[in-house]
């Protein structure tokens, strides 16, 4: 093989290497356990188990428009202040409590359960518009002439599937 060929190979495994071991570093999120065993010696049963985790959002590219309704394009942006998409999963939660039974203080009758599964979470930043400052003119042969600006705030986005299940786990 020649060295250019085995320098191309090298870089390439290179890549690939570093590829792979960044690739668990991007986790969609972050576990955790919240502990609730400080509650115990206020409640007449153990405690409750929350498992949850924190989102970790990934943002998108700004939305930046230079084609305004009409198919006209502009040499300046309308967006003064673009909506920046954000994604990310909301992780899946469960809160768990034990069912006490009433009779007797040795017999649960199991747990209750509320859960949520992961879900696909989108949102976009608010944003700000000052319209089109300059304006092609048909009367100047179109050359821009400079308008009033025209403000006005984009408002904020939020999209996901929220869903919770409520249920008992038997202890029998």
């Amino acid at each position: 093989m020649k060295l250019k060929a085995i320098a191309g190979l090298g870089m390439l495994a290179a890549s690939l290497a570093s590829a792979a071991v960044a690739a668990p570093a991007m986790a969609t999120e972050a576990p955790v356990i919240v502990p609730l065993q400080g509650l115990a010696p206020a409640l007449p049963m153990a405690p409750p188990t929350l498992e949850t985790g924190v989102p970790v959002p990934v943002p998108g590219t700004p939305e930046v428009r230079h084609e305004h309704p009409g198919g006209e394009e502009s040499a300046t942006p309308e967006l003064m202040l673009p909506r920046t998409p954000i994604t990310s999963e909301l992780p899946s939660t469960v809160l768990s409590a034990p069912l006490p039974s009433g009779l007797d203080d040795e017999n649960d009758l199991g747990r209750a359960l509320v859960t949520t599964p992961a879900s696909e979470l989108t949102t976009q930043t608010p944003g700000a518009s000052l319209g089109r400052p300059l304006a092609p003119s048909a009367e100047k042969l179109g050359l821009p002439e400079v308008r009033l600006p025209e403000a006005a705030l984009l408002t904020p986005a939020l999209r996901g599937d929220f869903v919770s299940d409520l249920g008992v786990e038997s202890a029998v």
